[in-house]
């Protein structure tokens, strides 16, 4: 999606896009299926708007919001001539590395897959109004020292902030949750709650009583990911926090994050995140 998303009136860094205008995207999602990579907030101010999210059609209004995430698909986008609109998108990857897995971002994903396009009240467009505003901002200046931290710290505080508004504030339908989207509770709250991590997929498989095979469908198709993919998401956190600390060395973190030996955590950081643990700690420190 970013792929004409660089094309519209945004700020962006290409991890985070603030779009104030249309104009683009109607012209290019009109006639297009577009398959979701990222988490999308699209607040409407002012008309009305069409589109198919999953094959499936819906009308958004004044002060409604669309939340897209990762591996949906939008078709057939169609915006009336005079409509306004504030808008944040955040990389997949991106919101990965910055957003905790806890139970209320847990229930709020599930919640907004079931329900992508929902209204808010009057505070709640003039919060998110003035975080997309923040974001753009900041964003425009290239320069600005300590802008990762910045916009870290902007995006947490924009999660709880709004996030918090939404919770409260808004008359949630009550959702029944599915099968699969229970299942997938179950195995983050495991996730979120073992110390170390276990790395193995059939673990948290025989703690769900299913087999590994179908925890990994269930997984995909509640995220779009496997379920190795969303453990390796999940150690890789607890990799960089602990490099960032330095009380620690490369031994001690590769012990307590439940690693055989030094050797083997060595080769798993390289395989995904490119270089060895020790020149990704200075990566780090060198970034501060």
């Amino acid at each position: 999606m970013k792929d004409f998303l660089l094309n519209c009136d945004v700020c962006t860094d290409r991890r985070i896009t603030v779009i104030t205008s249309l104009d683009e995207i109607r012209r290019e999602m009109l006639d297009r299926e577009i398959v979701m990579n990222d988490y999308v907030a699209v607040l409407l101010l002012r008309g009305s708007a069409e589109v198919s999210i999953n094959d499936k059609i819906y009308r958004i209004k004044q002060n409604q919001m669309l939340f897209g995430q990762p591996s949906i698909v939008l078709r057939k986008l169609m915006i009336s001539v005079d409509a306004e609109v504030k808008s944040i998108a955040i990389s997949g990857e991106y919101a990965e590395e910055i957003f905790a897995l806890d139970r209320e971002a847990i229930n709020m994903q599930i919640f907004l897959k079931q329900n992508p396009v929902f209204s808010i009240d009057e505070d709640s467009v003039r919060v998110f109004s003035q975080y997309c505003d923040l974001l753009k901002s900041r964003l425009a200046q290239k320069d600005l020292p300590y802008q990762k931290e910045i916009m870290e710290a902007l995006l947490t505080a924009f999660k709880y902030e709004f996030g918090g508004a939404i919770i409260n504030r808004m008359d949630f339908p009550r959702t029944e949750f599915s099968s699969a989207d229970s299942i997938y509770k179950q195995f983050l709250l495991l996730l979120e709650s073992s110390s170390p991590k276990y790395h193995q997929v059939s673990y948290y498989a025989e703690k769900l009583n299913i087999t590994p095979k179908y925890f990994s469908t269930v997984c995909r198709k509640v995220t779009g990911k496997t379920a190795l993919q969303v453990i390796d998401m999940a150690v890789l956190r607890d990799v960089e926090s602990l490099l960032r600390r330095d009380d620690m060395n490369i031994k001690q973190i590769s012990a307590t994050l439940g690693f055989p030996n030094q050797s083997f955590f060595g080769r798993y950081v390289k395989k995904k995140l490119g270089v060895s643990p020790q020149k990704y700690r200075e990566n780090l420190a060198n970034n501060v």
